[in-house]
Order: structure tokens, then sequence, then C-alpha cells
């Protein structure tokens, strides 16, 4: 049984004044005591490479909302806050492609991608109407996967410099019933592939030979991340469970990730559950989103023995 983190001991801290007034107004839609109700319907949550920040997409705000983080035997301390918003339009998933740059994919405009530091900003491709975005390395150039609203897993190959390489279609399937989360395993052998309309998760391959592999099923599910190689964890929009699958297509089990009191305040039936998950596997922590509490994160070491 996993167990939340105690959130008395995680602290806000922040000298970007636009970020301390996002907490002070914290208490309009509070269920957590660190629910931060301004960032509005938060549809994605990843941790950058070196563990070092956490991100999440705010649909309601077009912007990416970055925290820098650190985790020690007291809790989770984020000391700063960047937002990023140039060219997002409806963001509703990222990719971290390294520790200081972000890829977006955004429902409402073209794929878009940010370096923190120099908050510089490029458009890469006129990918819109795309749901979520993961990447992994191809030799000398970094791979950028879409799920798109026509049910379709579109690929762009971008060099160091953001440059455009190739692009094309990796699979477009009937299978598909709006693709809303895409992860990719460690190793890199295989896509997870939500199906929100049909609520079945599909295993895909990253270079598109073979037809997508129903592994499961659950309420409307959204976001996908691996545990390892073998585990596939998934959430329920429509629901308050995380599940969990082998990529043999064996169901492992579920756990409920939301209190009654949170799921009770979901906006609609199919749209109130868990949406963004991450595993970080060096701080061995799930980070969860839902409409109602932007923030929840869970002690993953149970899921690992």
């Amino acid at each position: 049984m996993i167990s939340p983190i105690n959130l008395s001991s995680i602290y806000f801290y922040s000298k970007n004044s636009d970020a301390n007034h996002l907490f002070e107004k914290c208490n309009c839609r509070v269920i957590d005591s660190i629910c931060v109700s301004n960032i509005g319907r938060c549809e994605a949550v990843h941790v950058s490479p070196d563990s070092k920040k956490v991100a999440y997409a705010s649909f309601d705000m077009n912007k990416i909302v970055v925290f820098d983080i650190d985790a020690g035997k007291n809790g989770v301390v984020v000391e700063r806050c960047h937002f990023l918003g140039l060219h997002l339009e409806s963001p509703h998933d990222f990719t971290w492609i390294d520790n200081d740059s972000i890829a977006v994919a955004n429902r409402d405009g073209p794929a878009v991608i940010f370096s923190i530091s120099s908050e510089r900003a490029k458009v890469v491709v006129e990918m819109s109407n795309t749901n979520s975005v993961t990447s992994f390395r191809r030799g000398r150039l970094t791979r950028l996967v879409f799920c798109r609203t026509n049910n379709s897993l579109d690929y762009c190959d971008i060099d160091n410099e953001w440059e455009l390489i190739s692009k094309g279609s990796l699979c477009r399937t009937s299978l598909f019933k709006v693709p809303d989360g895409v992860a990719i395993s460690p190793s890199g052998s295989f896509l997870a592939v939500t199906s929100a309309l049909s609520n079945e998760i599909f295993l895909c391959d990253p270079d598109g030979e073979f037809q997508p592999i129903k592994i499961g099923s659950s309420e409307r599910p959204h976001g996908v991340c691996f545990l390892s190689d073998d585990l596939i964890l998934s959430t329920g929009g429509g629901d308050p469970f995380l599940y969990c699958w082998g990529v043999d297509g064996s169901f492992k089990f579920k756990f409920k990730a939301l209190s009654k009191e949170q799921y009770a305040l979901r906006g609609s039936d199919i749209e109130g559950g868990i949406k963004g998950i991450c595993f970080c596997p060096s701080l061995q922590l799930l980070f969860l989103t839902c409409p109602n509490a932007p923030f929840l994160m869970y002690d993953a070491k149970p899921l690992l023995k």
C-alpha cells in the first residue's frame, strides 16, 4: 500500500512575486494545504532528468509552471518558480528534453520548445491538436512523439539546436479513440499510449514497426508512465484510481489515489480523476495532479519491492 507524502513536510519558498501571489490565492479551492487553485486545470506533471525541477502544465493559464525543488530528509522544498508561456495555446502535455529544455504539446497551437534559463522559445513544428508528447534520444537526434486527436501517433526528429530534421507518422489507427497520454519505457523499447474514449491502454513500437497491442482498460485513462521496463502505471481520468499493468498485458493492481473529498469536487464524471502522472526513480516518488489537487505526491517505494 503506498502512502501520500506528509504535506506538512512540503514547504514553499519563492523569490518570485508571481509565485508568492499564486500561493497566497490558494484558499479559493483548497483540498491540500498546498493546493494552488490559480493553476486551474492542470493536465500534466513531469520531473526533470536531474530531479531538481518539477513542472506542471496549466491548461487554463496557458503556461508551464516550473518549480526548483530540493528533496531532502525533511521533505520537498520549492525554492523558485518559473512561468513559461510564449506561444502556448491550451498546453496539454510536455516533455523534458534535457534539464533546461521543455517541449510542449499544445491543443490549439504548434509544438514549442522552451529553454528555462534563457527564456528562449522556438516553434519546432506546426503540429496542432496534440494531446501528449514524450521524447527520447536516437543517436545524435531527439525524437518527439505526439498523440493527436485525429487518432494518430506522429513524430519529429530535432538536432541539438532544435532544428527540425524529419517528421512523419508512426501510427494511425482506428484502435485509438483520442489518444490522451504517451510515455517511453526506460530502455526505449516501448511506447505506452492511453486511449481516452475507448478506455484502453496500448503498447506501441517507437519505430512504428508493429501495430498497437492492447494491454488493459480503465475509466477514461489519461496519464501514463513506466515504473520499469516491465511495469506501467496509468491514471483513471474518470475515477480516483491508479492502475498498474505488465507489458505482457497482465493486470497487477490498482489503488485509490484521491480522497473521497477530493474526488467529490470533480467538475464532471468523466474529468474528475487523476490527470497527470510522473514517476521519479531517483526520489522514488510519484507526482500526480488533478483539477482539485495540483500537487499530489506518493511514496513509490512499496511499488518497487
